[in-house]
């Protein structure tokens, strides 16, 4: 076994694409990162935030408004001077008012919004990036199930080969009276054992493709044919590094931080609510039917609104608490999320030990089980050996190569937990080695 220091994305992109249209495991998380329903749900979110901004930005802008009134009224209103008849009021009136007014932000609450919305954005984006890093970890569980399953199958295709062999040999001695019937017998059962043994295992490869192609958001029945992982990564990281990394790299985690940045700056505004407030306004209106006294056909206002406001009845000051409960449930979430996020680092360290260990113990027994099964036909065929000898060292030996192809995907199963876990796909990078949120 062959350990790198890279990240399973790095070394698996060294791998030379096929003419068979492989899949690598590169291309099946881009292919998972463009289908996943959870990741397009997330990217929409960002958009959504992204228009909020623009919402709390056009608050501290101007507006400008038409208004056009038509009124009608029962009956004309004249006066009579002398001989003169004047117009007081039309029996109708037209007019259209041009509005323009602009908001003066001197309590710091529409730019206070404005840096609550972008805080909103960066947790949002912070979130896409959780979801992506999730769906890694399930694209890797999902491909390695499904090289495990070939692997297994092939183990099987073996033991099935070996089966009909030993028959085979076993009915040649029974014809030259060297073998008891019983023992051909005890190898036509170990072949239909074997038979039986690979209808599951194929089952399960058919099984594991589909659940693959589900995961990448494409139909279940597409043709899976993926590129087998050579060298197994170097997941040999100080325990103190990792975690002090995951702080750092974890996306889940930067988002909880940017919405605790948020509620400080809603909280901040609420606590300025009785603060007084100003706004400018510019009124230009045009009468069509300008008639009778004081009446003007273009009228132009301009008007400055200073409101001050000297008693809510305890509301700001309720609002300012709850905006700081909130705030301090945020800080509450965000200890609980780090203190789960240390535990699953140290579990992923903890797996990946324990798999290579299992990764060296089922090598060794496969060395032994190999010996032994070659000693066994030799002893058979010297005829100082019994048929039993040979299935129990046959049966031993596809018992550990079993035992090993699981042991060799559990370790790079183990490794792609790592990888989640710390939030970076490369996971020998240091805290300090990239500034928060970068992902690989």
């Amino acid at each position: 076994m062959v350990l790198l220091p890279l990240g399973i994305a790095a070394w698996a992109s060294l791998v030379p694409m096929t003419q068979d249209n492989s899949l690598t495991l590169d291309q099946a998380l881009m292919i998972a990162e463009k289908n996943a329903f959870s990741v397009r749900i997330a990217a929409s979110n960002v958009d959504k935030t992204k228009y909020q901004v623009d919402q709390a930005k056009a608050l501290a802008g101007p507006k400008l408004t038409l208004d056009s009134t038509y009124t009608r009224f029962d009956k004309e209103l004249t006066s009579s001077f002398g001989s003169s008849t004047i117009v007081t009021r039309p029996i109708d009136s037209k007019e259209s008012k041009l509005s323009l007014s602009m908001p003066l932000d001197i309590a710091g609450n529409i730019s206070r919004g404005i840096k609550a919305s972008r805080a909103v954005e960066d947790a949002s984006v912070a979130l896409l990036q959780a979801e992506k890093n999730a769906l890694r970890l399930q694209v890797r569980q999902g491909y390695f199930q499904v090289l495990q399953a070939k692997a297994q199958l092939d183990v099987a295709e073996e033991n099935l080969k070996l089966s009909m062999e030993r028959l085979e040999n076993a009915r040649a001695n029974e014809r030259q009276g060297s073998f008891a019937r019983v023992d051909v017998l005890r190898f036509e059962t170990l072949v239909k054992q074997a038979e039986s043994d690979l209808i599951t295992v194929a089952n399960g490869y058919e099984l594991a493709k589909e659940v693959f192609n589900n995961t990448l958001g494409r139909p279940i029945e597409t043709e899976v044919v993926l590129v087998d992982i050579d060298a197994l990564p170097n997941g040999q990281v100080p325990e103190g590094q990792a975690v002090e990394a995951a702080m750092k790299f974890r996306p889940d985690l930067a988002a909880v931080r940017y919405q605790i940045e948020s509620l400080r700056f809603i909280r901040e505004a609420q606590r300025s609510g009785l603060q007084p407030s100003l706004s400018f306004s510019l009124q230009y209106s045009h009468n069509y039917d300008a008639m009778g006294f004081s009446s003007q056909s273009n009228t132009t206002v301009g008007v400055v609104t200073l409101s001050i406001p000297l008693y809510d009845s305890g509301l700001t000051r309720a609002k300012v608490k709850t905006a700081t409960e909130d705030e301090k449930q945020a800080k509450l979430r965000l200890d609980q999320l780090q203190l789960g996020v240390s535990l699953e680092v140290r579990q992923a360290l903890t797996n990946l030990q324990n798999a290579k260990s299992r990764i060296d113990l089922a090598n060794k027994q496969v060395e032994f089980a190999k010996e032994t099964y070659r000693l066994a036909v030799v002893r058979l065929q010297a005829g100082e050996g019994i048929s039993v000898e040979v299935t129990d060292a046959q049966t031993q030996l596809i018992g550990a190569r079993t035992s090993q192809v699981r042991a060799r995907y559990d370790y790079l199963t183990a490794f792609a937990q790592l990888q989640k876990a710390i939030g970076n796909d490369d996971v020998t990078k240091g805290p300090r080695d990239e500034v928060l949120g970068g992902m690989q």
